[in-house]
């Protein structure tokens, strides 16, 4: 990307005035933009510090967002913890938050919609492939509305349905 012009901020208001552009061709909206001279690590944390504040991330973006921040640029937990802004640079949330990326990915959607909680995912991150694989099938064709509160089974912390006084699987 060297020498080149990359949008790094605002890339929701730029596909709006794209959208607007395609149904208003003789009334064009015209965005102003800053440009930066930044290095790739620069613009990564420009991104992910940019999304955090303008829409807030759930924990599953925290959780890539942290592993690229320490695959890309080298980044130790402590920095990341720094980064974050997390009280005390809280490198033990950091290690749990390493755990998420690993789920499958429609375990990931169910934390990230505050179907499950992140708890729920943390347990599950530390079962087994076998464990994990019997947890969730026994789950199949469950439907867990949004969760109010959770119960143990199994060693693992699973959401108990709003409308159901227990989970049981």
């Amino acid at each position: 990307y060297e020498n080149r012009v990359q949008l790094i901020v605002g890339y929701c208001r730029w596909k709006a005035a794209m959208a607007y552009n395609e149904a208003h061709p003789d009334k064009p909206m015209m965005l102003k933009a800053l440009v930066v001279i930044c290095t790739d690590a620069e613009a990564l944390e420009c991104n992910i510090a940019e999304n955090n504040e303008r829409v807030g991330t759930n924990h599953i973006d925290d959780s890539h967002n942290q592993r690229r921040l320490r695959e890309e640029l080298g980044w130790a937990d402590v920095k990341v913890a720094e980064f974050y802004n997390y009280k005390d640079n809280n490198t033990a949330w950091v290690s749990q938050l390493k755990k998420l990326p690993g789920l499958p990915e429609y375990v990931q959607m169910k934390i990230a919609d505050g179907t499950w909680p992140v708890k729920t995912g943390l347990e599950l991150a530390d079962l087994s492939p076998d464990e994990l694989q019997k947890v969730l099938g026994d789950m199949q064709g469950v439907a867990l509305p949004v969760v109010q509160e959770t119960v143990p089974v199994d060693g693992v912390t699973l959401p108990v349905p709003v409308e159901t006084p227990a989970l049981v699987v």
